[in-house]
């Protein structure tokens, strides 16, 4: 059982000798006290929880995703997280390499970035292990807000094709026998 208010309350005053433990009408004020401070307390723990995006469930992402302009992501409480901890690596108004690294790297382990400078290029291939398609529309977005207009941006989200199907030599018996999903297949 949990140590409430109520038994903290308890124990400081029992222990000044003044009080002593019985259903007395200073005890039952005491109840009083220690349910508000209990609310009060709920109340501290939520706006903590909602203050940290690692930890936030509700008011606390999307006043996030005010602050920081992302629009919306996914109905996904994980990819919501996910965007707002990638946004986090991006400087504010300032286009580096490794902004977009870091940014890239919050997202997935696996992308692939080149950038030719000289011919005013950047060239941005994700792989789509499991994003939802709302969530690789926002990174779209995202890195066409960030990329500075004179670079011309190619992205391209590499999910699971047909063409990638057929070089694993998987005939539709293969699929359906084993009711693989599309995760599945993309491992083998």
């Amino acid at each position: 059982m949990a140590y409430t208010p109520f038994d903290n309350l308890k124990e400081k005053l029992l222990s000044t000798g003044i009080y002593k433990d019985n259903p007395s009408s200073a005890f039952l004020e005491l109840q009083c006290y220690a349910a508000g401070f209990q609310a009060l307390g709920d109340e501290i723990d939520n706006l903590l929880r909602e203050s940290f995006v690692q930890t936030a469930v509700s008011y606390g992402l999307s006043e996030f995703e005010k602050a920081y302009d992302i629009g919306f992501v996914s109905d996904d409480l994980e990819e919501r997280k996910k965007g707002l901890s990638a946004v986090s690596k991006i400087a504010a108004g300032s286009f580096t390499q490794k902004s977009i690294e870091d940014f890239l790297s919050e997202i997935t382990d696996d992308y692939e970035l080149t950038a030719s400078y000289p011919d005013y290029t950047v060239n941005i291939t994700i792989k789509n292990s499991g994003l939802s398609y709302y969530f690789t529309e926002w990174i779209k977005r995202i890195l066409n807000k960030i990329i500075t207009a004179e670079l011309e941006l190619s992205i391209v989200i590499d999910g699971l094709s047909w063409s990638k199907i057929e070089e694993k030599n998987l005939t539709w018996a293969d699929m359906d026998g084993k009711n693989y999903s599309w995760s599945e297949i993309d491992e083998i």
